[in-house]
């Protein structure tokens, strides 16, 4: 019965395609009646029956609707009243250029939809790859840090390095200096020993000698030998101590 009160002999009714059409675009009926310039309580009634449709009532929806008459009124109970207006040839040919129309815009939408999961399919690889790209320089980051690490590192070996060889050479000078001062060191032990060795004898002769004078019987004379082999002595060996 609904079916019924819908289509008449398979052909929907004008008022449901007026219906359908203003609820795709979300709009109330007293708002279409508005864009349309209709009063809505006469809009309500066309749309009833209660009042005859007129074409200007169609080409004002048309137009308020932004779709051709034939979109509006093709295989509706209203296309009858657009054929009194326009000539059957002119109507079938609009009618045609719908239906083309809209396998065309199918069409469309199919390869749009088609473009659309490309589309997709690209920004998912995208963001693969810019997440890809942002490890990476994550990773030369981290590089980057290690081999400025290695850098520094190298510049402090590099630095241990010549201080090694400027220790090393100071200390084969030191050792040369050692070597010198202890040459010298043995040498000035070994004049030592031979001024003391020379020293004991001169002061084991000048005992002797003063034992031998003071048995002499004439002390004058042997005062004066002694005075004469003692400034001898001293004279021959410059630097010995005196007794």
């Amino acid at each position: 019965m609904k079916r019924a009160n819908r289509e008449r002999g398979g052909v929907e009714l004008f008022a449901e395609r007026v219906r359908r059409l203003r609820e795709e675009r979300g709009w109330s009926q007293n708002e279409l009646a508005e864009f349309a310039d209709l009063a809505p309580t006469a809009f309500s009634r066309v749309l009833s029956g209660a009042r005859e449709l007129r074409m200007e009532h169609v080409v004002a929806l048309a137009w308020s609707l932004e779709i051709t008459l034939t979109e509006l009124v093709a295989g509706t109970t209203a296309a009858g009243l657009v054929l009194e207006w326009i000539p059957r040839a002119r109507f079938e040919d609009s009618e045609r250029a719908r239906v083309d129309a809209l396998r065309e815009l199918e069409v469309v939408r199919a390869d749009a939809a088609g473009r659309g999961a490309e589309a997709d399919s690209l920004t998912r690889a995208v963001a693969t790859l810019h997440e890809r790209l942002e490890a990476r320089e994550a990773e030369l980051a981290a590089s980057s840090v290690e081999v400025e690490g290695a850098r520094a590192q190298r510049r402090e070996l590099l630095q241990l390095r010549r201080d090694t060889t400027m220790l090393e050479a100071h200390t084969r000078r030191l050792e040369k200096e050692a070597q010198s001062l202890k040459a010298a060191l043995d040498d000035s032990q070994q004049q030592a020993a031979d001024y003391r060795r020379r020293w004991e004898e001169i002061r084991a002769r000048s005992h002797q000698l003063r034992t031998d004078l003071s048995t002499a019987k004439s002390g004058k004379l042997a005062a004066s030998a002694l005075e004469v082999f003692l400034g001898a002595v001293f004279e021959q060996e410059p630097g010995v101590p005196a007794a």
